[in-house]
């Protein structure tokens, strides 16, 4: 579909934009027209068909700068994104015990939720120079532990049948805890800036000119934090792979060379320098995906729906983007009081998956219909592959302790015990 929807410059203040849905909720519109409004975007705001209200900026929002960046349209979650991986396995080989187990493995193996690694996790990324010496205690603390894990909220571990019957691996995740730390504290510095230097902004949407030392160091920084997203998901592919094949007992011989490799491996949080309206500009993508010309993407829907693998199809209108799932119809708080326990398990059925009241925030009722979703952008995307879920890992969505992942350790495992029994 074209767009469905402008908000003309005259209304914005500055640029215009342009909405490939016709489900814009009001809050979600405002923003947009706020962020219309920024001194710093050039051309025009491209809003997804998944787009809907965020903090700090709106999710699904693309737009590009010259020569600075927006750490809030970028998000917390820096280099969030999807991996995908297939394998040359037969979904009617896999039974419904074979899945409960692998499930069970799988939550034992790789952090979910709020849990990380006892042990730290060798990387050499965490080498000083990659990243400024500022944020340097939020590396050394939180990054060895936190890589290779899934955390909670949206994020997801899942196994899927294509059309063919083949199965696939689905993983989305980004740079955990330790890329929130570093978004927040480049998005105080931005804050501070734009007070000092007396730049008008949008409420939330502070500017960091790449002029300033502010600027640099903050783009210093996210390339360091898209890495480590990309790492993490890769580590995690790793991890499951081992899972895997040591239960269906045989290799897979898959190759896991990132540069090699058939999987698939992108953000939908980032900016990124790229070719566009005859220049070289920073394009923003906050919760959005790159969708070049021949390019492969994944668009997750929910729980229940299942996927695409899409080819980009270069649109300029959307600066190359596509959605970058199906978009939330609820909010958290409105899932957890209107969906009940047995809708969701209802909606879960034959799938294998955790349907208890600690993930009612993530159920399918919460997201908009994935294929109206992709009617919306068939001038954007072409899909390539339909997934459906076999098995569902995730974390929960709510804090309830930050622990390392004591299961996985013996010897955690006894403390853990000890620990339990000292309470009783």
């Amino acid at each position: 579909m074209p767009v469905f929807k402008e908000i003309p410059a005259g209304v914005t203040g500055h640029v215009p934009v342009k909405v490939w849905t016709d489900q814009l909720e009001a809050s979600a519109e405002q923003q947009l027209t706020a962020l219309g409004s920024c001194p710093f975007v050039v051309h025009h705001v491209a809003a997804m068909p998944d787009t809907h209200y965020g903090i700090g900026a709106t999710i699904g929002s693309v737009f590009a700068t010259r020569d600075a960046l927006l750490p809030t349209a970028v998000g917390v979650d820096i280099g969030c994104g999807m991996l995908a991986q297939p394998f040359k396995l037969r979904a009617v080989d896999l039974s419904q015990a074979f899945l409960r187990e692998l499930h069970e493995l799988t939550k034992r193996t790789i952090p979910t939720g709020f849990e990380q690694h006892s042990t730290r996790q060798p990387w050499d990324g965490f080498e000083m120079g990659r990243y400024t010496p500022a944020i340097n205690p939020i590396v050394k603390e939180k990054g060895p532990l936190q890589l290779g894990s899934l955390g909670g909220g949206n994020h997801f571990l899942e196994l899927c049948e294509d059309e063919d019957g083949l199965v696939w691996l689905m993983l989305h995740s980004g740079s955990r805890g330790v890329g929130n730390m570093i978004a927040q504290h480049h998005i105080q510095s931005a804050r501070e800036l734009n007070e000092r230097m007396g730049i008008k902004s949008a409420p939330d949407l502070w500017v960091l000119p790449l002029d300033t030392s502010e600027g640099q160091h903050y783009l210093q920084d996210m390339l360091w934090a898209q890495d480590y997203a990309m790492e993490n998901r890769q580590r995690m592919l790793h991890a499951f792979l081992d899972i895997f094949e040591r239960q269906l007992k045989k290799k897979l011989h898959i190759d896991l060379d990132a540069e090699t490799g058939d999987a698939i491996n992108i953000h939908h949080n980032y900016a990124n320098r790229e070719a566009a309206y005859g220049e070289e500009l920073w394009v923003h993508r906050k919760g959005a995906t790159f969708a070049g010309k021949g390019v492969l993407g994944i668009i997750p829907g929910s729980m229940a729906t299942g996927s695409y693998i899409v080819r980009g199809l270069g649109n300029p209108e959307s600066f190359q983007s596509c959605s970058h799932g199906a978009g939330r119809l609820m909010s958290r708080g409105q899932a957890e009081r209107s969906i009940t326990l047995e809708a969701f398990a209802n909606k879960m059925k034959g799938i294998v998956a955790e349907t208890s009241r600690e993930y009612l925030d993530e159920a399918p009722q919460a997201y908009k219909d994935l294929d109206t979703v992709m009617v919306n952008q068939a001038d954007l995307v072409e899909p390539v592959h339909r997934l459906h879920p076999l098995m569902n890992v995730k974390g929960a969505s709510r804090v309830r302790k930050d622990r390392s992942r004591e299961r996985s350790d013996p010897t955690q495992q006894r403390k853990a015990e000890q620990r339990k029994q000292g309470r009783k």
